[in-house]
């Protein structure tokens, strides 16, 4: 299930003493709150996600057909959430994937006669498969950052191009599945609104007042516990985006 903006509201009124007091947050500063949370989980972390393009390439004569092929490249849009590509390979399309599945060595083993020795049949299976690296396996591509757009250089094929794509975190990717990032998230929306709330608290010099007398608030107290819970969960963020394998989340 899916973190949602009801749930972020829910935390953070009932962390700082909801329904017991009354919280001077409106929604609205709330959702800014987790807004700029994404903001400083995304400066360290994104999420992979691993996309393919069917039946690509061959040289075409129109742009505009349905491979997207022009003069043997290929141009995929990754929209607007891209931040990157981490890797493009060539796979084989489906209707070719049987005939790749065969153990060809085997059988030309089999047929050969007189038989070659072993060892120049692991040559031979070598070569054949240094050939289909060479022949489009590590395509060349490149990803234009400003357009959010990749080439690939896929002149001969058909082939389905498999690709990964690290895009921004959004509220979805924090569901069951990662709940270490989702309470470190809620966690900072909460410092962050603390903060917000000791702003507008600070506004009476940390005294409201009272016909009983000044009634004092804890401002200060929310600012402090506000600006340390972010400091640490930054420096979190830092040393785990250091570990390998760890910058993506998917």
């Amino acid at each position: 299930m899916a973190l949602t903006r009801e749930d972020i509201r829910e935390f953070v009124n009932v962390e700082l003493g909801d329904p017991v007091v009354n919280i001077e947050l409106v929604d609205a500063q709330i959702d800014r709150a987790a807004d700029v949370a994404l903001r400083l989980f995304n400066r360290y972390m994104c999420e992979t996600q691993l996309r393919v393009a069917y039946e690509q390439g061959g040289i075409v004569d129109d742009p505009s057909e349905e491979t997207g092929a022009s003069g043997g490249s290929v141009v995929i849009d990754l929209g607007e959430s891209a931040r990157g590509v981490c890797e493009v390979k060539f796979l084989y399309p489906d209707s070719q994937r049987s005939y790749v599945r065969m153990s060809v060595f085997e059988i030309m083993y089999r047929m050969v006669f007189p038989r070659f020795p072993v060892s120049d049949w692991y040559f031979f299976r070598t070569y054949y498969e240094m050939f289909q690296q060479v022949r489009g396996t590590e395509p060349d591509w490149r990803y234009d950052a400003f357009s959010h757009t990749l080439y690939v250089d896929c002149s001969s094929g058909p082939y389905d191009i498999f690709y990964v794509v690290s895009v921004d975190l959004t509220l979805d990717t924090f569901d069951e599945g990662k709940r270490p990032y989702t309470q470190e998230f809620l966690d900072l929306t909460l410092a962050r609104s603390k903060q917000t709330l000791a702003r507008i608290l600070g506004k009476f010099s940390n005294t409201i007042p009272g016909p009983g007398g000044p009634l004092m608030t804890d401002a200060m107290e929310l600012r402090r516990e506000g600006k340390e819970r972010e400091k640490e969960i930054i420096e979190w963020l830092k040393r785990y985006s250091r570990l390998p394998n760890c910058i993506m989340m998917g």
